[in-house]
């Protein structure tokens, strides 16, 4: 389980990760005890080096996805929320986590996850942008 943010700028760019030429949605697992939102608010942090706040939960989401570290299958399952970049901070600690904006109507495109790509048209649809 994991969550995920869905952060637009005045723009209508949204934020993304890119690693290794891929992108993602900023988030990812639950540890230990932690709720979504807590979970959501750590990885932002260590992924873009920035505080968030979360204005909305926006739904839940899953793929299957092939492991390559595994060689099976595994159900990725997502909570997704409407999120707001607040403060830098000094806790990035994923190097290779890049934080770029990318117009919305073409973010969907180009996703690693397609339950992350899904997002992000649920979002345009009900938002009307």
């Amino acid at each position: 389980m994991g969550a995920y943010a869905l952060i637009l700028d005045l723009e209508d760019k949204i934020a993304l990760v890119k690693r290794d030429n891929n992108f993602f949605l900023p988030g990812g697992g639950v540890e230990n005890d932690e709720t979504y939102e807590e979970c959501l608010k750590r990885e932002c942090s260590e992924e873009l080096g920035y505080d968030i706040e979360i204005a909305k939960y926006i739904g839940k989401l899953s793929n299957y996805t092939k492991s390559i570290k595994h060689n099976e299958y595994l159900k990725l399952v997502g909570h997704f929320y409407i999120g707001k970049l607040l403060d830098r901070n000094n806790l990035k600690i994923e190097e290779d986590h890049e934080l770029v904006w990318v117009p919305i109507n073409e973010a969907a495109e180009i996703m690693q996850e397609e339950f992350q790509a899904h997002a992000i048209r649920k979002y345009i649809k009900q938002y009307k942008i």
